[in-house]
């Protein structure tokens, strides 16, 4: 874990790149990374599948997060769901693609983030 010195004020309206500025960013990267892997690591020691899945205004949809719970459940790897979005839909029963379709078009519907527990 970093702890730069404190840094100096930026001049006004002019970019920072000092090597102090640059340090700090990179501690500040550093530390939002680590914390990154902490949740995950947590999430991956919790029964069932965490997800994070993100709707972009053009309609495409891609997951931005999947937890390990996802070999379990589906027989899946996060990867492959990084790199196909559809493989975990794939991997649902015909029920459960229907519930999911059903919350996922209300979400859209109400604006609201989307949740989907299956139990």
């Amino acid at each position: 874990m970093c702890s730069p010195a404190p840094l100096p004020p930026a001049p006004d309206n002019q970019p920072t790149t000092s090597t102090d500025h640059i340090a700090a960013l990179q501690c500040a990267l550093d530390a939002a990374q680590q914390q990154v892997r902490h949740h995950a690591e947590l999430l991956d020691t919790l029964p069932g599948m965490a997800n994070q899945f993100v709707l972009s205004p053009d309609g495409q949809g891609r997951f931005t997060y999947v937890s390990a719970g996802v070999r379990a459940l589906y027989g899946i790897e996060p990867a492959a769901v990084y790199a196909n979005p559809t493989a975990l839909v794939e991997a649902l029963t015909e029920e459960s693609k229907a519930l999911l379709e059903r919350s996922f078009a209300e979400a859209l519907r109400e604006l609201t983030p989307w949740q989907w527990k299956l139990l």
